[in-house]
């Protein structure tokens, strides 16, 4: 697919920036399973620094408060001077007596020492190595606290949530600790500049204070520190033996894609008010959500619930057929969606939509990329899916205003495969600094366009349409059931049912809520209104089902315009008018009859004077 492009690169280093922020604000326990410090080259971009800051401040938080500080607190530096204090009797020092005698002598000679001098060793805390951490504490608690500031002003609500919050939490907890809370004020004068000890300063003097044998969690504190300040968001493409930066496993970047994508998408819904914190489900990952007054939900790599299809193994051993897990998968829960159910099996449901994410651009041809649309049009066959969407992060651009394209087999050909099937190829480019206004606008046409063919619920009603003995094929000779099978190949009347009465017992059903090319050949006897696997009214529970009606012989006709209420006459009238004709029609093709002792019949029996007395399309005996 030729070398990666500075535009693609950039746009994995703004990917991976972008979908920090949006773990931290929905899913920060995923965080730490999809970033961590690599060997790889910092990048150092201006445009990232706040990724980069919200990253590591995020990152670092583990090792501080789980294994530094409370190394530290469990081996206090501290220092103990000797100390020469005057006391009463009893004192509680160690006395020196050659001092007590002396001063005694020499202030009250002859008499026996009142006050006596003594030694003691008295601990302090106030080390460079303790406000050190104390100072850490602060500072650790002040970066969070100016990122948190940022976050309100877009989300209030959303900051308050946000998992930051805890770090700001765990440093105020720390800082009550009896010999830190002692140090606080000092260490806030430092922080601040107030005094003349700078934090740089401090580092120095705890450097050059470690000896070995003393507390390690010291040692550890000051490499924390650095980390802290020089830790930066890794490069894709330049690996370095002795560098370590922060970032995601650049080999794993189809999978980052789509956790972008699809936190793009909550953040999008959140933000356009289309769903809430509690329709995002983390594990597995599923986000519902309103658009436009039809209810969706959008699953995350899982297999689809309830597929339109199922394959199965026929013949040999009784092996699974291979499961489908498209990378997202969209479909409406309200309106209710239509189904078919045969007793306890669902046969048929409104189909949803597939969208599948690659995180690569296609290969410098005229062709289209082959293996991720093979895949995609197999994925929507097991699954008996109509419509598929690829989502590219890079297309190659072509001379057309757009390098979006559609896939759909050729209804010239002799297509095997469903008709209406089509596989959409998109781009969704990750957004570089200034181009978020772009990125919303892509992702509702993409919503925009899933929701068109979601929105309206299929309606499923009987079209059956009879077929009967005056039918005839192209050739002009009557129908028969020779050529006419299931769509399994089997036959459609049992072998015992007389050829000349089977074709007066069919009837063509087409399902249009499946597809326009949809078109079944069932029996009236067998089939309508008792198969559910066939006859879709039925197993929808439609009430008042009806049979299909039929105008197709004589004797139907005038049966049914004797029935006829004045409300509905003319229209009755003028189908029983048309199917009179076509039926003339055929006979007179088929058996050149009497027309003179026809159109006294239609005359006779059916009572409407003079209306059927001419049909000037037939030919004359």
């Amino acid at each position: 697919m030729g070398a990666v492009t500075p535009r693609e690169r950039e746009a994995f280093h703004v990917m991976q920036g972008r979908l920090v922020e949006l773990l931290l604000r929905y899913d920060a326990p995923r965080f730490g399973k999809t970033f961590a410090e690599r060997v790889a080259e910092g990048l150092d971009d201006p445009r990232l620094r706040r990724y980069r800051e919200l990253a590591v401040l995020f990152y670092l938080r583990e090792e501080l408060f789980a294994s530094i500080i409370p190394r530290i607190k469990r081996r206090l530096s501290f220092v103990a001077p000797r100390e020469v204090h005057v006391e009463s009797l009893p004192p509680r020092g160690r006395i020196d007596w050659s001092r007590t005698f002396s001063t005694s002598l020499r202030n009250h000679p002859g008499e026996p020492p009142l006050e006596v001098q003594t030694r003691q060793r008295r601990r302090h805390f106030a080390t460079p190595e303790n406000l050190l951490a104390v100072v850490t504490l602060i500072e650790y608690r002040a970066a969070v606290q100016r990122v948190l500031d940022t976050e309100a002003t877009q989300d209030r609500a959303q900051a308050l949530r946000h998992p930051l919050q805890e770090i700001i939490g765990a440093c105020t907890r720390e800082l009550v600790f009896p010999q830190f809370a002692g140090l606080e004020r000092a260490s806030s004068e430092i922080v601040e500049g107030r005094v003349g000890t700078t934090p740089s300063e401090l580092e120095r003097q705890v450097a050059r204070g470690l000896v070995p044998g003393r507390n390690s969690a010291y040692d550890d504190l000051l490499a924390w520190r650095r980390r802290l300040q020089q830790l930066t968001l890794g490069q894709r493409d330049a690996p370095a033996v002795h560098t370590t930066a922060f970032g995601a496993d650049p080999d794993a970047d189809n999978r980052l894609y789509q956790l972008w994508i699809f936190f793009e998408l909550a953040d999008l819904l959140r933000t356009e008010g289309c769903c809430g914190p509690e329709d995002l489900a983390l594990r597995p990952l599923r986000l519902r959500f309103q658009w436009e007054g039809c209810s969706y939900v959008l699953y995350h790599d899982q297999a689809v619930p309830q597929p339109v299809a199922a394959w199965s193994v026929q013949r040999g051993d009784a092996r699974r057929v291979p499961g489908v897990r498209p990378d997202f998968y969209l479909w409406r829960t309200d309106p209710p969606r239509a189904s078919v159910r045969d007793g306890d099996t669902e046969i048929w449901r409104e189909p949803g939509v597939i969208w599948d994410a690659k995180y690569y651009r296609e290969r410098e041809s005229d062709t289209a990329p082959a293996t991720p649309i093979k895949r995609m049009i197999a994925d929507l066959s097991l699954l008996g899916e109509a419509y598929g969407v690829l989502l590219f992060a890079f297309l190659k651009e072509r001379s057309e205003l757009t390098p979006e394209y559609l896939l759909a087999p050729d209804p010239v050909r002799n297509q095997t495969l469903v008709p209406d099937q089509q596989v959409h190829v998109a781009q969704v480019p990750p957004a570089l600094p200034g181009e978020e206004s772009k990125l919303r606008t892509t992702l509702l046409a993409l919503l925009t366009d899933a929701h068109q063919r979601l929105r309206t619920p299929a309606v499923i009603r009987c079209h059956g349409v009879f077929l009967d003995g005056l039918t005839v094929n192209a050739h002009g000779a009557l129908a028969g059931m020779e050529a006419l099978r299931h769509r399994d190949g089997s036959a459609l009347t049992p072998a015992d049912t007389p050829a000349e009465t089977a074709l007066d017992t069919m009837l063509l059903c087409p399902k249009p809520h499946i597809g326009p090319w949809r078109v079944d050949i069932v029996s009236l006897e067998r089939d309508c209104c008792r198969n559910a696997q066939l006859c879709h009214i039925v197993g929808a529970g439609t009430p008042d089902i009806q049979r299909p009606s039929r105008l197709t012989r004589l004797e139907d006709i005038a049966k049914a315009i004797r029935t006829v209420d004045d409300a509905e006459h003319g229209e009755r009238a003028e189908a029983a008018t048309r199917q009179v004709r076509l039926i003339a029609q055929r006979y007179a093709d088929l058996i050149q009859p009497n027309l003179a002792e026809f159109t006294a019949w239609v005359r006779d029996e059916l009572d409407v004077g003079e209306q059927f007395e001419q049909f000037p399309f037939l030919t004359p005996i």
